[in-house]
């Protein structure tokens, strides 16, 4: 996105805790805004020490968003008392910048509530996914099959709704997102589903990744390991064990072929992942490495065979664009985007 006007650049996501797809699009544009002279802005309801340090080198400023005199309460959740006080609050500090750019629910409806009370800058949401539990019917006709047959209990208890807050957060949603000036999804299929949810027309404009400035020639592998790679937030939806179960099967069934796995990425699945990989006796196959930085990351994908991704609700995802670009075939779930 070349922008000829510098500009005062404001950029709302909830939560900087956890290094995901939507965070690194955010840096890419970060990165990208600085560079062609623009100030940016970043405002969110809590900042990793992490991205803290990730977004000062980038010569961006944070923000972070809170209650007045209740700055432990938590006001990342669908409760619309949260979006409004938090809209309010975002209206005051966002009245002077050129334009805002948002992404991840609910900083939409932070947004889309402060330009509902008073003249906002336009809004842009860069739109990675909808409400996936707020819209779980619209999202995917599998996605009841695959929650009664892999989803665990704690996991639907977590992302669903009481029946009365649903209807009010539905209803809020509903009027507030036509108030947002201009959608840009990350893939047709996101775009398709913002159409069937709002009845607004949104442009398909796949955020993409930074490439690096020499084409990139795999080499001929000199090893007979054949070396499997993840690259993931660690979350039940992001359907790890399914790639670690799909390993150990074809581990017992060819127990001829050396075969591995790494998984790269952090969360607050970590320990059902180590708990599965100890109770099947798979320590020396599937390895986890936690957050990495971008040059370790690279290294990893150079070092791989090909990738398992296998989310069973994602709109598009970057990894596999990625695995791409060091021409690396990807093994991918069969519903979701691009």
């Amino acid at each position: 996105m070349q922008l000829e006007k510098k500009l005062k650049i404001a950029i709302a996501h909830p939560k900087f805790n956890e290094f995901g797809g939507a965070e690194r699009v955010i840096l890419n544009l970060c990165w990208h805004w600085v560079l062609n002279g623009h100030s940016v802005t970043v405002f969110s309801f809590c900042f990793s020490k992490e991205f803290k340090t990730q977004f000062l080198n980038l010569n961006c400023r944070i923000k972070k968003v809170n209650i007045p005199f209740l700055p432990f309460l938590i006001i990342n959740d669908l409760k619309p008392w949260n979006i409004k006080l938090t809209g309010l609050i975002l209206r005051a500090h966002m009245k002077n910048f050129d334009i805002v750019n948002v992404h991840n629910s609910p900083a939409t409806l932070w947004c889309a509530y402060a330009k509902k009370r008073k003249k906002m800058p336009p809004i842009v949401w860069s739109c990675h996914e909808y409400d996936r539990f707020l819209y779980r019917s619209v999202f995917d006709d599998k996605i009841e099959v695959y929650d009664s047959k892999t989803v665990t209990a704690a996991y639907k208890k977590d992302t669903e709704f009481p029946n009365a807050l649903t209807q009010r957060v539905l209803e809020m949603d509903q009027k507030l997102i036509p108030l947002i000036d201009h959608i840009v999804c990350n893939s047709a299929f996101t775009a398709s589903n913002i159409k069937k949810v709002y009845g607004i027309v949104a442009d398909n404009y796949p955020f993409g990744i930074k490439m690096p400035k020499q084409h990139y020639t795999k080499p001929r592998k000199s090893t007979h390991t054949v070396q499997f790679g993840v690259v993931s937030r660690l979350e039940e939806q992001k359907g790890l064990l399914h790639a670690i179960r799909a390993i150990h099967a074809f581990q017992l069934k060819y127990p001829s072929v050396a075969i591995k796995l790494d998984i790269v990425g952090a969360g607050g699945f970590r320990s059902v992942i180590e708990n599965y990989i100890s109770d099947h006796g798979l320590h020396n196959t599937v390895k986890l490495h936690g957050f990495v930085s971008e040059g370790d990351l690279i290294a990893f994908y150079k070092s791989w065979d090909a990738v398992l991704y296998c989310p069973f609700n994602e709109p598009l995802g970057l990894v596999p664009i990625e695995a791409g670009l060091y021409q690396l075939p990807v093994i991918v779930s069969d519903h979701g985007g691009p």
